[in-house]
């Protein structure tokens, strides 16, 4: 998932690669994520799915039990080496974002 704008971004251990939709963790140690994403119909699917990839596998999926509404997530994260992450649709079929000024949101803190 692609996200458009970076909010806040005080940490010089995050970063975010607009292309590729790609968050960087260049410092080990542990991290609270969470997310949003808000969903109007998806193309075949009775439910929409979107997953926290770390380094482009395993997951935590934030499910939306119904096609239009948010699916939703968090997941404490603990690197020991630099990471990435990215938010994937995984739910097996085109999800079609709903119509308002914010569409997904998503955020990183480091726990100390």
């Amino acid at each position: 998932m692609l996200f458009d704008d970076v909010v806040n971004a005080p940490s010089p251990f995050i970063s975010y690669t607009a292309g590729t939709g790609t968050f960087s963790i260049t410092q080990p140690g542990t991290y609270y994520v969470s997310w949003w994403v808000a969903i109007n119909g998806t193309e075949g699917s009775s439910f929409g799915e979107f997953s926290l990839l770390v380094n482009g596998s395993g997951g935590v999926a934030g499910i939306s039990p119904i096609v239009t509404g948010i699916a939703v997530g968090s997941a404490v994260i603990t690197t020991a080496s630099a990471s990435s992450i990215t938010l994937a649709n995984t739910t097996g079929e085109i999800v079609l974002y709903a119509d308002t000024p914010v569409q997904a949101n998503l955020s990183i803190v480091a726990i100390e």
